[in-house]
């Protein structure tokens, strides 16, 4: 069984656009005879990649995927057209993608139908995460972690829980220089913290 990368994609454009790429996404819900994932994102979005791309042209083989139209609308204007501001929409695509995250098909998507995004992934059977932005030409920005300081950096209150946890189990941790070891990236009051915590009665550290 393929491990499962799990997917937060926020797309924001104009209120047509996103409309339209919802559609989009709808189409490839349903869509039960396209032989690869690839050949489904090609027709639901009307992409049109090189004649030799393969099955995971766009990052994955699979994609199981919610849609949540955020109802969060608000309006910027452009210099010059002060009068006349644009209303932005934002859509929320999010599930598990085969072994990595689809993050082609997200840039190739911004580039067709001139939204932006931000893609969350995390994949903890292979340790890896990260946020990616896209802006509507597809160029991007990308920060990249393990599973764990993604978590530590963007989701503190599971990170507590479960490092708490794994030291009180015993999970390979029998001093506090090998768990400081397995977590390089936390600073070193947070680390004594945690261990501390983990073990009331032997708050040595």
């Amino acid at each position: 069984m393929a491990n499962h990368c799990y997917n937060y994609i926020e797309f924001t454009g104009t209120s047509d656009r996103v409309n339209a790429l919802r559609e989009g996404f709808v189409k490839l819900s349903k869509d039960k005879d396209s032989e690869t994932f690839k050949d489904a994102c090609d027709k639901a979005f009307g992409l049109q990649p090189p004649p030799t791309a393969q099955y995971d042209h766009y990052g994955t083989k699979r994609f199981e995927f919610a849609i949540e139209l955020v109802s969060d609308c608000w309006e910027e204007s452009v210099e010059g057209f002060e009068d006349t501001p644009i209303t932005y929409c934002p859509i929320v695509i999010s599930g598990d993608s085969a072994w990595s995250p689809p993050e082609k098909l997200t840039q190739e998507l911004c580039r067709a139908y001139r939204v932006r995004a931000r893609h969350e992934y995390e994949e903890p059977g292979m340790d890896f995460a990260g946020i990616t932005t896209f802006d509507e030409e597809g160029d991007y920005d990308q920060e990249t972690y393990t599973y764990w300081e993604f978590k530590y950096k963007h989701d503190q209150d599971w990170w507590w829980d479960e490092v708490v946890y794994q030291i009180q189990e015993g999970c390979g941790y029998k001093t506090f220089e090998e768990f400081a070891e397995e977590h390089p990236y936390v600073n070193i009051d947070d680390l004594k913290e945690a261990w501390n915590r983990a073990n009331p009665k032997n708050e040595d550290q």
